[in-house]
């Protein structure tokens, strides 16, 4: 997107790129009900959702950066500020769990419950034990590593008999 910021293609899609991400969730939503999950991991429906993720992910972004639009208002709340400061941490423990919840979690609660809800519960815990553990981590991980960067010297060593020349007699 950085390439053609200023292109006449990007000004041109900024206005609709809205219109493209409201459309590309309601299609996403609409498939999702009608088809049922399998249906997303099959030759068709790869097809479908890989360019239609890819394409409203892009529309996001370009809606994110339209000065005074809602998303802008959104993404530039605080909260908002702080949930990208846990992004990294969040990527790498919904790694460890988004494929537990989905083969363990949704198929015991679709034994209680109709299978869109148990996988809207299953998300639902997920996304809060991602972001509990993403929290610890930023709090007892990253920011004393953070401190630790201040204390610590890279790069080469120097001597400092070396460096003021010959000693004085």
């Amino acid at each position: 997107l950085s390439l053609i910021y200023r292109d006449n293609i990007y000004r041109r899609f900024e206005s609709a790129a809205k219109w493209v991400v409201i459309g590309g969730v309601v299609t996403a939503m609409l498939l999702a009900g009608w088809k049922g999950r399998e249906w997303a991991f099959t030759f068709w429906g790869e097809e479908i959702t890989s360019p239609l993720v890819s394409i409203v992910s892009a529309s996001v972004l370009i809606a994110i950066q339209v000065e005074g639009s809602v998303l802008n208002r959104i993404f530039s709340a605080r909260w908002a500020r702080q949930l990208g400061r846990l992004s990294y941490s969040a990527y790498v423990f919904h790694l460890i769990f988004a494929p537990y919840f989905y083969h363990v979690v949704v198929p015991r609660l679709c034994a209680y419950m109709r299978p869109h809800f148990a996988v809207l519960a299953s998300a639902a815990i997920a996304l809060c034990l991602t972001l509990l553990l993403s929290l610890l981590s930023a709090i007892f991980i990253e920011g004393p590593a953070f401190q630790m960067k201040g204390k610590l010297r890279y790069g080469a060593e120097r001597r400092r008999g070396a460096d003021s020349g010959m000693a004085e007699d």
